[in-house]
């Protein structure tokens, strides 16, 4: 083994300096990049030359330095002069100075975070830091570019990267949007035929009507630079590559597009507006039943959509078998009653570890009780997830028999329940429910939120809770605390659970205590 840190390496260097120049190369591989181009570069020529031979990769951090001078900067500036050809991946996170040409024709992977970048030529001669860089696979762009004025896209000198497979454009948020990338130009896409990962910023409408001929992409978040609904009708030609197994629509699309989306899709997020059919709901779970290898759902749909009563249909949500990953946004906007055709008992969703579900917004009118999930529905999500790891959240109905139903959930450890408001909704009443969640003794995250209107509630009422052994989190939230309570003799049982329990917050209202 070798010892990598400041103060063992010359004693180990010492020992080196006989080996061959191809044996002193392996050992310098195993040397952390800052210790191989620092300490080792000092012993002597032959030390520096293998450290620098080996070094083809190359990720700085510049907010990791305590030492934030300019020279840091130009250091690096300097060593790729005069070995930046070697290098076939470089990442830079948060360099101050204009990234305006990088000497290093033999890069494979670019990664520039947080940094001001030039992509192409500038008026002053310099050729943009992608410049003579046609070996790039991956170019990874999340940064203010410079010489991109407001609106504009960026230009072509992205069409010969011949080989890229790999395009992200986004660049940094600025004050005033002084900088807002609006698409590629229109010679780039038909150029990239390798490409399998495109993630700009905003796509122009030429953009969108190339998308078909990518015949190897498969990520694509869909965000196009138009107040408009993209969809066939707006958009001549277009089309979703069938090779997508990744697709976020994150822009208006008419109801047509749904039935485009390709039936490989393993990752799906519907983050925008439906637009353009009546039918637009009737579409879109017709869509998700298609979608048999997905394992993993971000369902938030916008806009006034006039959704079936419930039924069958809303099994689509849950068609695929292999599903990992389930969130539902949006959920007052769905009918009552549908929890059990999402999760029919005879289905076994034998992967879902994670559901989270958005809930009613607070501007929005209370739901009614029956809109909360019941006995009912809390039996067949066991029955359908057996193996479901975290929950975020579920909206109950009060008593203690709803709650408990989660302990054969045995791989459940982190669960959010929010009771659903209601005036004949008491402290007493809330204290049942909290033994129901006691049953789930597994538990070791724990959110509770209640609307409690007629008396306060006491720190002692959660002593049911103490008969979860594994907690570790533990918040709560209710309309009213006495927070003179929190410093009295909570007792001996209380005393000793909360000593290994870390209470991330207590909710008081209108107070926060902590």
């Amino acid at each position: 083994s070798i010892a990598t840190s400041d103060q063992h390496l010359p004693a180990i260097m010492s020992r080196l300096f006989v080996l061959p120049v191809q044996v002193l190369k392996l050992v310098m591989q195993y040397v952390p990049l800052r210790q191989r181009l620092g300490s080792c570069c000092l012993v002597n020529r032959g030390f520096q030359a293998a450290a620098v031979a080996v070094t083809t990769e190359l990720g700085l951090y510049y907010c990791s330095f305590r030492d934030k001078t300019p020279d840091r900067e130009s250091s690096l500036m300097l060593w790729l002069d005069h070995y930046g050809q070697q290098l076939t991946r470089l990442a830079v996170n948060s360099f101050r100075q204009p990234l305006q040409q990088l000497p290093c024709p033999n890069l494979l992977e670019l990664v520039l975070i947080d940094s001001r970048v030039q992509l192409g030529p500038a008026a002053d001669g310099t050729a943009g830091v992608i410049r003579g860089c046609t070996k790039l696979t991956k170019l990874d762009v999340r940064s203010n570019i410079l010489d991109v004025p407001r609106g504009t896209v960026v230009n072509d000198c992205l069409s010969g990267l011949l080989q890229l497979e790999h395009l992200q454009v986004v660049p940094m948020s600025l004050p005033f949007g002084a900088y807002s990338v609006r698409g590629l130009h229109s010679s780039i896409l038909p150029c990239l035929k390798h490409l399998t990962c495109l993630h700009v910023h905003r796509l122009s409408i030429d953009n969108v009507a190339q998308l078909g001929a990518l015949t190897n992409l498969r990520d694509l978040p869909l965000r196009v630079d138009n107040s408009i609904a993209v969809g066939p009708s707006s958009v001549p030609g277009f089309a979703l590559p069938t090779s997508l197994t990744r697709l976020e629509l994150c822009s208006p699309v008419e109801a047509g597009v749904l039935s485009s989306v390709p039936a490989g899709v393993r990752d799906f997020t519907l983050m925008c507006e439906v637009e353009g059919a009546a039918e637009a709901p009737s579409l879109l779970l017709s869509c998700l039943a298609r979608l048999q290898c997905l394992t993993r759902l971000v369902w938030h749909p916008s806009g006034d959509l006039d959704w079936p009563a419930a039924g069958p249909a809303y099994s689509a949500l849950t068609a695929s078998s292999n599903l990992v990953r389930l969130s539902v946004h949006r959920i007052y906007g769905l009918p009552i009653g549908m929890w059990q055709h999402v999760f029919p008992a005879n289905r076994c969703l034998s992967h879902l570890t994670l559901l989270k579900l958005d809930l009613p917004e607070p501007a929005a009118a209370e739901p009614a009780e029956s809109g909360a999930w019941d006995v009912a529905d809390v039996s067949c999500f066991v029955s359908c997830c057996p193996h479901v790891v975290e929950i975020d959240a579920l909206v109950l109905q009060r008593g203690p028999d709803v709650s408990c139903r989660l302990h054969d959930l045995t791989a459940l450890t982190s669960l959010e329940v929010h009771y659903v408001p209601s005036d004949m909704w008491t402290v007493s009443s809330f204290h049942a429910s909290l033994k129901g969640i006691a049953a789930v003794t597994q538990l070791e995250r724990l959110r509770v939120w209640d609307d409690i209107r007629d008396g306060d509630v006491t720190i002692a009422g959660l002593l049911p809770l103490t008969s979860l052994t594994k907690l570790t989190e533990l918040s709560y939230m209710c309309w009213s605390i006495d927070p003179g309570d929190l410093s009295a003799n909570k007792g001996p049982d209380l005393d000793e659970f909360f000593q290994q329990v870390r209470t991330d917050c207590i909710f008081t209202w209108p107070d926060l205590v902590t």
